[in-house]
């Protein structure tokens, strides 16, 4: 089982979630896939390493795949289960398109445009305080079936909302 985040390594992104979610799924054979550039933060340097030091023990779980070509992005969506955009702000993000292009389903943070791109697929979107987040990702990955069906709900909105005749 593969989850993936994909972006730009940033405070904003809201990566601080992605060490307690990796703690919740420990000893479960998630592997979770980090897609972007590093980035840095004052006080914090190198995001890539600081993260690396939040997950600690875990890090055996975590993939940094740096930046990925466009032409192999496809590969990386397509073997992973869930995507995570636990991001603070982002109004449009283009890893959500791709989410539906795929049929993956995704678990979004409740900022931005995130919940109006994914009203009516089922998909979840939560506040990042507490255990939202991670609970929201597990209830997925235990759910293959569900998973499935998001997907295809996904796939139906890309279509029927995103579709070049109709943007």
């Amino acid at each position: 089982n593969k989850i993936l985040f994909a972006g730009r390594l940033s405070i904003g992104k809201g990566i601080h979630i992605l060490p307690a979610l990796m703690k919740r799924l420990r000893g479960s054979g998630v592997i979770l896939e980090i897609a972007g550039d590093d980035g840095y933060a004052r006080g914090l340097g190198s995001l890539r390493k600081w993260l690396a030091r939040q997950f600690g023990q875990d890090i055996d779980q975590v993939r940094f795949l740096g930046r990925v070509h466009p032409d192999k992005m496809s590969t990386v969506i397509k073997r992973s289960r869930v995507i995570l955009v636990p991001s603070r702000w982002d109004n449009f993000p283009t890893i959500i398109l791709e989410a539906m292009n795929y049929a993956r389903p995704v678990v979004a943070s409740i900022n931005g445009g995130m919940p109006e791109m994914l009203d009516g697929t089922g998909c979840t979107v939560c506040d990042l305080q507490g255990d939202n987040f991670v609970n929201a990702v597990e209830n997925m990955l235990n759910d293959r079936r569900k998973t499935e069906e998001i997907g295809k709900n996904m796939r139906m909105k890309l279509f029927r909302s995103y579709s070049p005749d109709i943007v």
